[in-house]
């Protein structure tokens, strides 16, 4: 017996598949600026494509990538420093590291892994400064305790506030005592 789902996706399954493969025989093989100059329009075809065939079937649905979860967690890190990594001298240029001029796929590597391990670390201090200006329970029971008023929140705020605004007065100073 079929379900109402499976009806559907019998029936949207082989439209989706057929616009995807025109899109792969009619876009996809382009020159790179004739395709560049269709990509907006056209791109959200094998992107539905994939969410109708992954939403086809309950165990296909219930089945995920655990690296990509894991990448999913750290894109707004990734998305700020891949103008610092990969972006340089108006996206003309990635950063080469000393030595690895001669060995381009060996520097693309070791400064990707670099990229993700910096993301990773800018997250892990973002948790942590939302977790000082913005608590949900009380520091010293690991997280686990009742949830912090906002009397607590806000003191949290202004001390955060009070320590970067010391922090100005004293670039301030520095720099005004050396110019």
């Amino acid at each position: 017996k079929y379900t109402q789902w499976s009806l559907k996706a019998i029936a949207i399954g082989p439209f989706s598949g057929s616009a995807f493969w025109w899109w792969r025989v009619n876009i996809l093989s382009q020159d790179k600026f004739a395709y560049n100059a269709i990509h907006p329009y056209t791109s959200v075809i094998p992107l539905v494509t994939y969410l109708v065939y992954r939403n086809m079937f309950k165990s296909w649905r219930q089945k995920f990538s655990g690296f990509l979860a894991w990448m999913g967690k750290i894109t707004l890190e990734t998305y700020i420093f891949q103008y610092h990594f990969y972006m340089l001298d108006d996206a003309k240029s990635i950063l080469v590291l000393p030595g690895m001029m001669e060995y381009p796929l060996c520097n693309f590597v070791l400064v990707s892994c670099f990229f993700v391990f910096t993301s990773k670390l800018a997250f892990d201090s973002t948790l942590t400064l939302n977790g000082y200006l913005m608590p949900q329970t009380t520091p010293w029971n690991d997280r686990k305790g009742t949830p912090v008023d906002n009397v607590t929140s806000v003191k949290y705020f202004a001390t955060m506030s009070a320590v970067v605004a010391a922090g100005y007065a004293v670039s301030w100073g520095l720099h005004r005592a050396f110019i």
